[in-house]
Parts: structure tokens; sequence; C-alpha cells
């Protein structure tokens, strides 16, 4: 048999494979169509179309045309044919070692995989489900562990609520990821270290979700925290409040929630989620991709590489109008800045989370509760921690005290609202012991970062009213 006929073979051999499985492809999704909404095929199935369209399309068009007598368009599809195929193994290796060779990995792991966190919420947009337990596996630079969290019936991490005697102290620390603290054994977090400390003094609840910020922060109180009897509130922030996003922060938060006459929270609507198509979720899925995300690092890290603490000083220093023309990439930075060389954009996200502090310093004092603010202190602040991830665009490069905790001091001091000072206890600590406080690539604390934590809220409330 002539090549000449092997090669027709291949063409009408790949041809009717393609037919048969872009037919399959098709009939799929038009049969969930008709009997459901499109969305099924890809949701439950794990199946799109679309991608398996594609990648057939180019591994057997490449077949097709390589058997072409015309040298040109046999080497080109050659080409294309390994670059695919060169891509295909490159995906599948980093899958493999991507942990490994590029940091850590958290993987929650639930009973009959139910989700941990509820979505787009009405009531709080997004918390715990009530009585969910599930294991937070800790993978790569951070270790290799897993650490077990059950969740009580009122939705917080820790053994049902059982509030102290009339002559004790009920405290609620507050806060996002850093005190939701899954990553960490619970007996090691720093609600249950404080509560080691005080030992039957205090009752302490601790509760985090990731990602909130003082509206959802303020929104959980009103509907579940105002009501445990408590006698202080300490509510810890972190950067990401201020800054910009859909779903993130405060400003990304406060067009789905509907308020109140006095400017509480009421409620969150949200728009009806549209159906998975297709091509929406091939673009979804691309952002999933171990080679997009190396190429994204690279990406970022050519453009927001910092070489120097003199070039952090220029950036801090520059004029709003420059930074801001930067288009992003710094947004931590527009808050590290100094509160006078702030954009209007960023005094009005910042001004927005205010608003709501001084929401929950009106509602707390109504119920009688003490509130105290702290900001918690960012990794990068702190030479030889998160090294891991820092790395990958800043280098060894300390961040200084920042513009934000400056304007927190200060609505604390107007306000008669308590301050705990952690960036100036954390970075006293480092300058006397290289023990790590975060872990190397998650950067959140690990256990000695919640030890200390707990120690400076231990102290700061031995030497204020709290005992009187």
């Amino acid at each position: 048999m002539g090549s000449v006929q092997i090669n027709i073979r291949i063409r009408r051999g790949s041809l009717l494979l393609w037919v048969l499985i872009t037919s399959l492809c098709i009939l799929g999704y038009t049969t969930d169509l008709m009997f459901g909404d499109g969305d099924g095929i890809i949701e439950k199935l794990h199946f799109n179309p679309l991608i398996y369209f594609l990648l057939v399309s180019i591994v057997l068009g490449c077949f097709i045309a390589i058997t072409y007598s015309k040298l040109l368009i046999s080497k080109i599809a050659l080409s294309v044919l390994t670059i695919f195929l060169s891509l295909g193994i490159a995906e599948f290796t980093l899958t493999i070692f991507y942990i490994q060779i590029f940091g850590g990995k958290q993987v929650i792991e639930s009973e009959f995989n139910k989700p941990v966190i509820t979505n787009n919420d009405e009531v709080y947009f997004k918390n715990y489900y009530p009585n969910v337990v599930f294991k937070t596996h800790v993978m790569g630079k951070d270790g290799n562990f897993s650490v077990l969290n059950k969740i009580n019936s009122d939705g917080y991490r820790g053994p049902e609520r059982i509030l102290t005697s009339t002559s004790g102290k009920n405290i609620l620390l507050l806060g996002d990821s850093f005190m939701q603290a899954d990553e960490v054994p619970f007996e090691n977090t720093i609600g249950q270290v404080l509560q080691d400390l005080f030992a039957d003094s205090v009752s302490v609840i601790q509760h985090g979700i990731p990602s909130w910020s003082p509206l959802l922060e303020l929104n959980w109180l009103l509907h579940k925290g105002i009501d445990f009897e408590l006698d202080r509130v300490i509510l810890f922030l972190f950067y990401n409040d201020f800054l910009k996003g859909d779903q993130i922060g405060d400003e990304g938060y406060t067009k789905y929630c509907q308020f109140d006459e006095k400017g509480y929270p009421l409620r969150f609507i949200f728009p009806s989620e549209r159906t998975r198509n297709p091509w929406r979720d091939l673009c979804t899925r691309v952002h999933y991709l171990r080679l997009y995300k190396l190429l994204r690092s690279v990406i970022n890290r050519a453009n927001l590489s910092i070489d120097s603490a003199e070039q952090l000083q220029r950036i801090l220093r520059e004029s709003p109008k420059k930074f801001e023309s930067r288009n992003d990439g710094y947004g931590l930075f527009a808050v590290m800045r100094d509160t006078l060389l702030w954009s209007r954009e960023t005094k009005t996200r910042v001004d927005t989370s205010l608003e709501y502090l001084m929401l929950m310093n009106r509602l707390l004092k109504e119920h009688e509760m003490d509130f105290d603010l702290t900001l918690i202190p960012h990794q990068f602040q702190f030479k030889g921690e998160n090294q891991e991830s820092r790395k990958r665009s800043y280098g060894d490069i300390v961040f200084p005290v920042s513009g934000v905790e400056r304007k927190i001091r200060k609505f604390c001091e107007k306000n008669s609202v308590g301050f705990i000072p952690l960036y100036e206890h954390f970075l006293e600590y480092k300058s006397r012991n290289s023990e790590l406080l975060y872990f190397p690539y998650d950067g959140h604390w690990n256990i000695k970062g919640h030890r200390l934590a707990a120690e400076v809220v231990h102290s700061y409330l031995t030497n204020s009213t709290f005992h009187e």
C-alpha cells in the first residue's frame, strides 16, 4: 500500500472521528438545553462540549494537515501539533509538581463534599453552615498536615457556646480568615490561647470568614453576635478590607446590601445567576490552568517587582495622579501610603469602612459592650516572613507602617474606641527572634503567630479596665 493511500485513510479516519465526536458534543449540549438549562452537562457531568470540540479539532486537524502533499502545510501542522502536545505535557507535569515547585495549597474536605460556607446568602452574604465538620489539608511549602474544623450550632468554630458566670467576662474576637484560622488546630488559635491565658475568668468566642470586612462583620453582629451577652468585641481588620473589587472589601459588598433607616444592613440582594454556557465555562477554566497561573505570575513579577527599599519609598511618595496612572497592581500600596497622598477613590473606600465601624461602635455602646480595634500586620512588614510568596515580587523589601493604620488610630481616638497595636508588638518580637509568625506561602499566622497575638491581646486587656 502506497504512502498516498495511507495518507488518504488517515485523513478519512480522522475526519470521521472528528465528525463523530463533534456530533456527540452537539447532541449532548442540545439534549441538556431541551430537557434542562444547558448548565447541567457542565456542572453535574463536568463535561464542556466546547473544550472537547476544540481539543479534538486541533489534534485531528493537525493529523489531517500533516498528510497533505504540500510540504509547508505539513511542517506547519507538525509544528502546531508538537507545540500543543508539549503544552499538554507541561500542564500535566505542573499539575503534579506545582505545589512542590511554586508554593503551598490548602484543600477543604467536608463530609459528602458538602459546602462549608454559604454563597450569596441573603442574611450573611457568606458564613459557615451550622454543625458542619471539615478538614483543611495543608500541603507544599507550608507543610503536610490536616486540621479538623468543627462548626457549632451557632455557626462558628468551637464547642457549643457556654457563657461564664455573672462574675466572668465574655469577649468576641471577630474578623476574617485570620480569625477563621482553619489551617491551625483549634487549641492553637488566638481565641483558645487567650482563653487559656485567662483561665475560667473569661469566655472567648472567635469567629471569622475569609474576606469578611466591617460591613459583613457588622451584619453578623446584628443578626447573631449581639445576642451572645458579650462584654467586649475586638475586631481584627486586615488590609484587604480596604481594597477594591467585586465581592471583596466593603466597596465590593455594599452594592449588594439593603440598609434600614438607621444605616444598618438589612439583607443582601443578588442578581440571578447566569446559566453557564460552554464559552463562559471555558474562559473560567483557563484561569485554573497551571501554565496560565505561571505565566500570570511571571508577568505580575515583571510589572510589580520592586528592587529596593528606595524604589518602594519613591512609589509611596508619588503624587496621587502619578500613582493612579499605574493602573492598579499596587492596590495594597494605595492604603500603605500617607493619607495626604490618597486618591479620592482610596479615601472613599476607607471612609466607607469607617462609617460601618462607626455604626458598630454605636450598636455596641447601645448594648453596653466595649469595643476595640486592631489592624493585623501584613506579613511583608517583617523581614523573612512569607518568603515563598514574597519572592515573586518584593524580595526582602520590608513594608513600612501604613497610612491606613494611622487613619484607624485617629478614628479610635476620636470615637473612644480602644486600639491594640499589634504591629508594634510583632515588630518588637521580630527584632529579638527569628521564629516565623506566618506561613511561608499561605501568609496567615502560624501557631506562633496566633500565640503572640493572643499574648498581646491578653496584656492589653489586663492593663485596661477589662477587669474592673
